[in-house]
């Protein structure tokens, strides 16, 4: 009976974990992220930010700060229908 109690605990407990790790998985899937070492090596960049920032793999991974520092500032001009700044950098 006691034993019968625990194995109820672990399996809801295991069922908790499972549904927190995929929401630790849609959070991660979902954001865009890059990890730096404290000398400033990229240590990785998920493929959401290399979409967003145009960047291949190859052109962060191990590198000091390349993906920020070797290229080019990209610019693009947005014009909203009230011109204001705010709503341009909202789109």
């Amino acid at each position: 009976m006691f034993n019968r109690k625990l194995k109820t605990t672990l399996q809801e407990r295991q069922a908790e974990l499972v549904a927190r790790q995929a929401v630790i998985d849609a959070i991660a899937r979902a954001t865009a992220r890059i990890e730096f070492a404290p000398d400033g090596t990229v240590l990785f960049a998920n493929k959401l930010f290399l979409a967003i920032m145009k960047y291949r793999s190859e052109e962060c991974s191990g590198s000091i700060t390349a993906c920020s520092a070797t290229r080019p500032t990209r610019t693009r001009r947005t014009t909203s229908r009230t011109g204001s700044a705010c709503a341009a950098a909202s789109r």
